[in-house]
């Protein structure tokens, strides 16, 4: 899966920083194993547990931003590995008629995500200078990966249940309720 552009941007009093991410590939939903699926018909509902054994995002990004006063900028390639991943869903659906014949949709799609590990590796130009540390950057982007993750999570997950919203709904309007639905 690819996520073609999104940006994310934090400010306060010590710290600021707008990023932009591109052409970043999702890998790893392939290996999804699903621990337990409940079905509602009465309330048109399906939850899944499941257990990922690693995502991994790659692509490429920039930001701005500040340490105080300091100016910040980076700008170049970046890798984020998920391992053990925790994946919860709650869908809801809908029905929908098309030239009388009943598909169901998603309606609402909520998803968590909970990660045992987050590795972050960074290639970049960091306020211009090719190399300029950094080691030590991705030596810090690895201490604070948990509270990095959090950081990132709301926007990640609301991007990834966008992209399964879209591919569930295709999938959907391909069969009449009838066929995927029992009597």
């Amino acid at each position: 899966m690819i996520i073609s552009h999104v940006e994310s941007d934090y400010e306060d009093q010590d710290f600021g920083m707008m990023e932009s991410f591109s052409n970043v590939f999702m890998f790893g939903f392939c290996d999804i194993k699903f621990n337990t699926v409940k079905v509602s018909l009465q309330q048109d509902k399906l939850e899944i547990s499941s257990k990922i054994p690693m995502l991994s995002f790659q692509g490429h990004y920039k930001s701005d931003g500040r340490v105080l006063t300091y100016p910040l900028a980076s700008l170049g390639t970046f890798e984020v590995n998920l391992t053990d991943v925790t994946m919860m869903w709650i869908i809801y659906f809908k029905r929908t008629a098309v030239n009388g014949t009943k598909y169901l949709q998603v309606e609402q799609l909520f998803s968590e995500m909970v990660p045992l590990d987050v590795n972050i590796n960074v290639v970049e130009r960091f306020n211009e200078d090719n190399k300029l540390q950094q080691d030590r950057l991705n030596s810090v982007l690895n201490e604070s990966s948990a509270e990095l993750f959090i950081h990132f999570k709301p926007k990640l997950t609301s991007l990834i249940n966008q992209i399964f919203v879209s591919l569930i709904n295709n999938v959907l309007s391909q069969f009449p309720e009838n066929e995927v639905l029992p009597d």
